[in-house]
């Protein structure tokens, strides 16, 4: 997912996505440890969501109101998703 190539990084994001509940603590503590890339956090928010697990929602509701937009789009489906 740290690739330069949009691409190939959007590749690798299709993936991880229907493992995404077996390893949401692993991408919670990633999300908050990522500090630099924007996209990455993004993704990892999505993923976050797409884990469709009720663990989710408190950093969901957390980016709820984020002031960049794929933050807060990524939380609003993702905490419809997770109740």
């Amino acid at each position: 997912m740290r690739r330069r190539d949009q691409q190939v990084r959007e590749g690798d994001f299709d993936m991880p996505r229907s493992h995404a509940a077996e390893h949401l603590a692993e991408l919670i503590e990633a999300f908050r440890n990522e500090g630099e890339d924007q996209g990455l956090r993004a993704w990892l928010l999505e993923l976050i969501g797409e884990a469709r697990s009720p663990e989710a929602l408190p950093i969901l509701v957390e980016h709820l109101g984020h002031e960049n937009e794929s933050f807060s789009c990524g939380a609003v489906r993702g905490s419809n998703s997770s109740t």
